[in-house]
Order: structure tokens, then C-alpha cells, then sequence
């Protein structure tokens, strides 16, 4: 009798734990979508801060605080589960080159900047749970729902700022750019004319939303005129950014999509002339509003003629160095590998910087900028697990032959290549910015492992 009272005991406290797990999970994922929304629109997440304390970091410790119990619950797993392993290789080579930089006297508040940018990185073991739920399908759909919308809020705002300017006095725009640097969205810079470049720091999910919508219509047996209408919205936000890093980035995403469907070139330029045709549309009413002054050529004009030495900037800050000459980049470079020529294998620890050159402790070129304070090990050890996500999406992309399985981490998998292309000068990957968004393809990789781990299993 006290045995079967016992057991009785224990099974109701076990059901009572695994439904205080499940609540705390949901609750972390809760935070985890709100941190996406406002790293997207939020740009550096400090537009809402008291002191050092922003929004984004509270829903950041609020999302890790509760997976814990789920982490925990999941431990035996999450140390099999090799996306985690190689981030904690990382982060432990990380903490050892801290300790370098701190030895060879380098900045302690740069060190701690170098530390931080990677610390959305220990949500990980979140991200892992979360996909052991049985509705990830949905949550991964949610998340691209997230990033979708979010991206065409963050276009719709830098296509009214555009159509607002010919309207507006020198002041009135000058005003709109400091309150953009004030809030450290990003900021205005004239290029040609009347035309200005309007630069916003979460700027690189127009080439990542965009990429992951062709992929949706492509996989999608009709094509949605709403979703053809985001995409070339998006597209337009794209244009108005003036980033040649972001243009490069998306041609080789959409390089590697065409790739993909290469099968399927019929319906690549049907969906090609909708979109353009809506984004011509765009474009005339631009072409309208600023008389004749047309944001193609300009574009055209960048990418051909270099015309950076030659651009007004309103703004003196960082994000204008896509605007520094050739010459004072080329500089930078050259400083760089002279660094990394000194101890290439183990770097000169973080917090190294180019106080002659550039300011903040970091530099435009971030493969550079980690081999020089990580050493090759570092940029290693950092790129792994982006080839461990490329390695599964092929493996996973061999075993759907048979399944021909329509699959979302086509788009996901092109925008991450993008990204990181975008980031040979532009950083865009030390940071909560494009981390999330590695963290969201694991997401879609570890649905797609898990579902043909199912498959294999079956036959």
C-alpha cells in the first residue's frame, strides 16, 4: 500500500516538473520571438535603455533565464548535439584570448566589447529545445513569419523616409538623421543630387527576408500577389540602403537559389517579371517625387564608379565607413594582416585595436579583425559551425531525392551564405544582428535533421 502510495506520489510530481518545463519553455520562446522583433526593427537595440541596461538585453537574460529548467532537463542531449559543441569550442578559445588581450594589456572595455557581441550565442542550448517540441514546424514558420513582416516594417519606413525628403528643408532632414543617430538606428548620408543614402543597422534582413520570400513562392504551387508585393518593397528598402556589401551578399544568395531550382527557370522569371514590374512601379513614383533623379543610377553609378570619396555625409560615425577612401580601407587591411603576421596562429588577444586608424576597437573587416585578435584558430573555430549548418542542409538535401520535400532552408541557407559574404566588409556576424539569425537557420536545420532522422528510421 505505501508502495503504490509512493509511486503515486512521484508520478504526480514528475507530471507537475515536466509541465513546469514546458511552461518555462514557452515562456523563453515567448522572449526569444519578442528579441527577434526588436533586433529586426530595433536596430542596435538601443532606442529603449536606462543607463546600460537596454530592452533587448532584458528580453535576452529573461529568454536564457527561462530555458534553463528545459536545458537542464535536456542536458544528455544537448552535449550530442554538435552545432552546441563547436559553439562552446568557440567560446571557451574565446575567454582564452580575453585572458591574452588582458596579459598583453590591450583596452578592458574592448575586450569586454569583443566578449559581448558573441553572447547571444549561449541562447544555443534554447534554440535546441525549442526543436525538440513537437509543433517545430510551426515555431520555425512563426520565426519566418517574424522575420518576413519585421523586414517589410523596417522597408515601409525607409520608403517613407525616401518619399518624404524632396518635401523636406535641409533642417527638417537633418533633424530626421539625428534622431536616427540619436536612437542608433542608423542614419542619412547625400549621395547625389537629392538623393540620400538612409542606412539602418538591421538593414542586412532586407537581403535575408527577401532571399527566404523567393524561396517561399518558388516552393509555393501559386504565387501570392501580397507576398510578390513584400518582396519588391523590400527590394526597393534594399536599394535606398547604398550598401554594395548587402548587393554583393544577395547576388550570391540568389546565385545559389537559381542553383537550387535551376530545374524550374520557367517559374524563376515569371516570379522575376512580377516582382519587377511592381518594383518599376515603385521606382517611377521615385523617379516622380525627385524629378528625374533616379536612386538606379546612383546605384549604378556606386557600384561602377566608386563614387564613395565623393559623397556629403550628415552623420560622422561609424557606418559611414563604407564612404572612407579606397586608399584608408586598403590601409586598414594592410594594418591588419601586419598585425595578424605577428602571431597568426593564437592572435594578439582580444581588445587588440587600430587606434590610428579606427576608433571603438573593431574594424569594418571582421574575418581580419578575428584572425587578428583570435589567430587562425579563432576564425576557425568561429566558422565551423556555419560549415557544420552547410554540411547537414547537403546531407539532408541528398536524402530529400526521394522525399522532394519542399523545403523553407533553401532560402535560409542562401541567405546565410549571403551574409557571410556581406561580411568579408561589413561586420555583420559579431554581433546580435546576424547571430539571431545563424540561431534561427540552426532552428530550421535541426527540424529538417530530425525530421529525416524520423524518415531513415521508418524504411
Amino acid at each position: 500500500m505505501n508502495d503504490s502510495h509512493t509511486a503515486e506520489k512521484n508520478l504526480i510530481k514528475n507530471n507537475k516538473n515536466k509541465e513546469f518545463i514546458k511552461t518555462t519553455e514557452k515562456i523563453s520562446f515567448f522572449f526569444y520571438a519578442i528579441l527577434m522583433i526588436e533586433i529586426v526593427l530595433g536596430n542596435s537595440g538601443r532606442w529603449l535603455a536606462v543607463g546600460a541596461v537596454s530592452f533587448r538585453m532584458v528580453m535576452f537574460v529573461l529568454c536564457l533565464f527561462f530555458s534553463i529548467p528545459s536545458v537542464l532537463g535536456s542536458y544528455k542531449r544537448l552535449t550530442k548535439d554538435k552545432f552546441i559543441i563547436l559553439n562552446i569550442l568557440f567560446a571557451v578559445w574565446l575567454l582564452i584570448c580575453a585572458y591574452i588581450g588582458y596579459k598583453l594589456g590591450n583596452n578592458p572595455s574592448y575586450i569586454f566589447s569583443d566578449i559581448s557581441g558573441f553572447l547571444i550565442l549561449s541562447l544555443s542550448p534554447a534554440v535546441f529545445v525549442y526543436m525538440q517540441n513537437e509543433d517545430r514546424a510551426k515555431i520555425t514558420e512563426f520565426l519566418t513569419t517574424i522575420i518576413i513582416y519585421s523586414a517589410v516594417c523596417l522597408a515601409i519606413c525607409v520608403g517613407v523616409i525616401h518619399f518624404l525628403i524632396p518635401f523636406l528643408s535641409i533642417r527638417q532632414i537633418m533633424d530626421i538623421n539625428s534622431v536616427l543617430n540619436d536612437m542608433s538606428f542608423g542614419g542619412l548620408s547625400l549621395l547625389s543630387g537629392n538623393i540620400y543614402r538612409i542606412y539602418l543597422r538591421s538593414e542586412l534582413y532586407f537581403q535575408i527576408a527577401l532571399v527566404i520570400l523567393i524561396v517561399k513562392q518558388l516552393n509555393a504551387d501559386k504565387f501570392d500577389r501580397k507576398e510578390i508585393l513584400m518582396t519588391a518593397i523590400i527590394a526597393f528598402g534594399s536599394l535606398l540602403s547604398f550598401t554594395r556589401s548587402f548587393w554583393i551578399g544577395m547576388f550570391v544568395s540568389l546565385l545559389f537559389i537559381f542553383l537550387v531550382f535551376r530545374k524550374h527557370i520557367i517559374k524563376i522569371v515569371r516570379l522575376a517579371m512580377y516582382c519587377f514590374a511592381v518594383l518599376i512601379l515603385i521606382l517611377t513614383v521615385s523617379l516622380a517625387v525627385y524629378r528625374g533623379s533616379s536612386v538606379v543610377f546612383v546605384g549604378f553609378n556606386r557600384i561602377i564608379m566608386s563614387v564613395a570619396p565623393d559623397v556629403t555625409s550628415l552623420t560622422d560615425t561609424e557606418d559611414n565607413s563604407l564612404y572612407q577612401s579606397d586608399g584608408l580601407r586598403t590601409d586598414v587591411v594592410m594594418l591588419l594582416q601586419a598585425n595578424i603576421v605577428k602571431s597568426p596562429f593564437i592572435g594578439s588577444g582580444l581588445g587588440k585595436s587600430l587606434e590610428k586608424l579606427r576608433t571603438g576597437g573593431k574594424t569594418e573587416y571582421l574575418y581580419y579583425d578575428l584572425t587578428m585578435k583570435t589567430g587562425v584558430i579563432g576564425l576557425l573555430l568561429f566558422l565551423l559551425p556555419f560549415f557544420y549548418l552547410f554540411q547537414s542542409y547537403f546531407v539532408n538535401s541528398k536524402l530529400n531525392r526521394k522525399i522532394k520535400l519542399k523545403r523553407i532552408s533553401h532560402g535560409y541557407m542562401a541567405a546565410l551564405l549571403g551574409v557571410m559574404v556581406s561580411t568579408i566588409f561589413n561586420p555583420f556576424i559579431n554581433n546580435p544582428i546576424g547571430l539571431m539569425f545563424v540561431l534561427t537557420v540552426s532552428m530550421i536545420i535541426s527540424e529538417e535533421n530530425l525530421f529525416y532522422s524520423s524518415v531513415e528510421m521508418k524504411q
